[in-house]
């Protein structure tokens, strides 16, 4: 083999390295739609607006296909019927997309099984693989008008640790993304990097990250309680992003067309 082959073959080899580990940690641009109007429910004001936008779910859903990768169920608590969840998700499936759930973190859990947790679980994990490698749920801190700052953190850590575990545990491809959030004058532990990296070095899974939402973060460093930039620690724990603008009144989940938060075009 002459030097010349061999330096192609080798150029070569390292071209399909790179790409492998470009696949292996490609980010997935996705959209927040509410789950009323992702199930096929347009009665609620919210997901009318969507249904004037966007047309029935399933036409709504082929028109972003073409823009997005993935659809991120818009936040829920867990008076939410789980049909609802099941058939949103389903109608995103349908549509060759892949979904991420914006759900709670439950103040008290019982149980060692995630299903009986999250009941929304039971039918979709089965047949999660056949859409896509692993199911990321965003969840909030616990947090409260008059709590204790350090007794939120604990329960926190305590209740989010008790997910990722069992997941761990179920051989399971979820995986939690604990948010920054913007302060609103609540007892909240996770309204800072360092917080929320604190809470998420403490439970130590490789099954929890960070949700790092830039519009909360640069409502917070507007408001002088943050530096404009995370440090990179926390930034090693991020495997989720909620990226919104703020509005003219400090208002969060405006279009990025605002121009308030710091963004750096791509060409």
């Amino acid at each position: 083999m002459s030097i010349t082959t061999r330096i192609n073959s080798k150029v070569e080899h390292l071209k399909n390295n790179a790409e492998r580990a470009y696949r292996k940690v490609k980010m997935k641009i996705g959209l927040s739609l509410p789950s009323n109007y992702l199930s096929g429910t347009y009665t609620d004001p919210v997901s009318s607006i969507y249904y004037s936008a966007l047309g029935p779910v399933d036409s709504g859903l082929q028109l972003l296909r073409s823009e997005i990768e993935c659809i991120e169920l818009g936040f829920f608590m867990e008076n939410t019927p789980a049909e609802q969840i099941e058939k949103a998700v389903q109608n995103v499936w349908s549509a060759g997309l892949e979904v991420s759930v914006h759900a709670y973190l439950p103040e008290k859990i019982e149980g060692d099984d995630l299903t009986s947790i999250y009941t929304w679980l039971k039918s979709l994990l089965p047949i999660l693989e056949d859409h896509q490698e692993k199911l990321v749920i965003n969840l909030h801190a616990l947090a409260s008008v008059n709590g204790n700052l350090d007794r939120l953190k604990e329960k926190t850590v305590e209740n989010l640790k008790k997910l990722a575990d069992l997941a761990t545990a179920q051989k399971l491809p979820v995986y939690f993304a604990l948010e920054l959030n913007r302060s609103k004058g609540e007892v909240d532990p996770s309204t800072t990097y360092l917080g929320v990296l604190d809470m998420c070095l403490r439970i130590n899974s490789q099954q929890a990250g960070i949700g790092w939402d830039w519009g909360h973060a640069y409502a917070n460093v507007l408001k002088h309680l943050l530096p404009p930039e995370p440090p990179p620690s926390f930034l090693r724990k991020v495997i989720h992003t909620h990226i919104h603008d703020l509005g003219p009144n400090g208002g969060t989940h405006w279009p990025l067309t605002c121009g308030t938060v710091p963004l750096v075009g791509l060409s």
